[in-house]
This record gives structure tokens, sequence and C-alpha cells, in this order.
């Protein structure tokens, strides 16, 4: 949560209109970023060591 703490203080500085949006877009990108990442690694993980035993 710390980046996007900086990114809704940076917004706020140069005076956005859209501080909020910002602040949540990288809230929400994160946890399915994480969320996809974690699918994807998974993913690999069953194809790479257990499909091929």
């Amino acid at each position: 949560m710390t980046i996007s703490y900086h990114v809704c203080r940076d917004a706020k500085n140069r005076g956005s209109d859209y501080v909020y949006p910002w602040t949540v877009g990288m809230i929400l990108g994160g946890v399915f970023g994480n969320i996809v990442g974690i699918l994807l690694v998974g993913g690999l993980y069953y194809t790479i060591e257990v499909r091929s035993v």
C-alpha cells in the first residue's frame, strides 16, 4: 500500500483532479496483479513439475 500512498501524495502535490481514482487504481492494480501472478506461477509449476512426471 505504500506505493499507492506515494501516488496519492504526488497527485495532490501536482494539483490533480483525479487523486482518488489514481489511488484506487493503484490499489486494485496491485491486488489483481498479485492474483494473476500467483495464478501464472502456480500454472507453470503444475505444467512443469506435476504433469511432466
